[in-house]
Parts: C-alpha cells; structure tokens; sequence
C-alpha cells in the first residue's frame, strides 16, 4: 500500500493545481445556483401549486446540470502524463520499481478519489433541494454523475493510450494532436448517434423531462448506470496498464 499513496500522492502534487482550479470554478457555480434557493425558500413554497411544480422542475434540472459538470471534471484528463513526457520522466519511469500494473492501478485511484470529492459536493446540493422543495432529485442526480463522469472517463481513455505512445518532448505533439482529434470525432459520434425517447406520443417539454428524471431516478437505471461505469473504469485500468507496458523500440 506504500507504493500506491506515494503513486497517487505524486500524481496528486502534479494535478492539484487543476482540480483547485476546477473545484473553485465547481463550488462558485454551484454557489449561485443553491443561493437563490436557500434565499427565498418561503417565497418558493408559498407559490401556488402549480407554480411549485414549475420550480421543482427547475431545480432538478438544475441538480442535473451540476451533477454533469461534476462527473466531466471528474473525469477529464489532468494532464499529468503529457507533463510526465514533456519533462522525461516517462522514459526515466521505466528504471523505477513500480510495475505498469501498480502505475495504472494509481491512475485509477486518484481518479475515484476525485470522483468521490466531486460527488459529494453535488449531493449535498440535491439532499438540500431535496429537504427544501422535495421531488425526485437524489436518484436522477446520482443517475446523471455517474453517466457524465463514465463519458468522459471514455475520452480520457482514448486520449491517453494515444498520448502514452510518446516518448519524447518531439513525439509529444503528434500524438497529442491524434489523441484530440480522435476525442472530436468520437464527440461527433456520440453527440449524432440516434436515439429515440419515448413512444412518440407528443407532450410538453416539461412532462418529457419529468419523465426522464423520474426514470433516471429509479433503482434499475442508477444500479445501469454504476454498472456502466464499473465497466469504463475497467477499460481505463486496462489501457493504462497496456500503454505503461509499451518500452521504447
């Protein structure tokens, strides 16, 4: 276990000036969207009924929203290993006693760490909307974080068993190019791929999101989308074990 804090403890000295970074833009976002909320509480349930199903809505979108914006982060690269191969410590890496398993295994862990830190954040935004408005919130928002972190876990994937065929400072930026532009295309890709919600029957955007937040926060679709996820962290643990494994020809 030694080996894997001083793995993660030296990855986390590498990143820890972008998760500042991204946790202080988080939390400010965060901030002006439950200020208003926890400001005018009264007001919110004093609205006539329909109008509190308006404001529900809003703030499960909301939830939502923030909840998205956390699992991206969470997942995002945090540019490690291109600062690991800009500065040569890939190639002096190789000489060092932890094996490719070991440093993968790391990559991981820093990753759910982050993940983790983020979610509670977002959580304690739903529980609060939850206990002042109510609604199905902490289910879908679950549902949500899970499924945006997974994506972007996926891109992540990608652009670093590209990146980590570099070698050198001079290969650094051709790999570095193919990695971002095979992360567009599969951008592209997902963000045209068809996909067909409901029966077709026309409703108003209000109640289709309803439905969708309520689907999202039933038991079957969170325990999908943690499955999903398990899955993805997989690949990732497996393609960083394969791409540290790569030696120099």
């Amino acid at each position: 276990m030694k080996m894997y804090r001083s793995l993660v403890y030296r990855e986390w000295r590498l990143s820890r000036g972008h998760y500042i970074l991204m946790t202080i833009l988080f939390l400010l976002t965060e901030t002006v969207f439950i200020l208003p909320v926890l400001v005018e509480k009264q007001s919110i349930l004093d609205e006539p009924a329909e109008d509190i199903k308006s404001i529900k809505l809003s703030i499960a979108v909301i939830a939502l929203f923030l909840a998205a914006i956390g699992g991206f982060i969470a997942g995002m690269n945090n540019r490690v290993h291109k600062a690991d191969i800009a500065s040569g410590w890939k190639r002096y890496s190789y000489a060092l006693p932890p094996t490719a398993k070991q440093r993968a295994a790391s990559d991981l862990m820093m990753k759910l760490i982050m993940m983790v830190f983020y979610a509670a954040f977002i959580l304690c935004y739903a529980v609060a909307a939850k206990a002042i408005i109510g609604g199905k919130i902490i289910g879908s928002t679950v549902s949500t974080y899970l499924i945006v972190s997974s994506i972007a876990l996926v891109f992540d994937t990608i652009y670093c068993g590209i990146l980590l065929m570099a070698n050198s400072r001079n290969e650094l930026k051709k790999y570095g190019i193919i990695a971002s532009v095979a992360g567009v295309a599969l951008f592209f890709i997902l963000t045209n791929f068809p996909i067909k919600i409901g029966s077709g029957k026309k409703i108003s955007i209000a109640d289709r999101l309803f439905n969708i937040i309520d689907t999202m926060n039933k038991g079957y679709f969170i325990l999908i989308s943690a499955a999903v996820f398990v899955l993805i962290c997989a690949l990732y643990y497996v393609v960083m074990w394969r791409s540290y494994e790569r030696r120099e020809a």
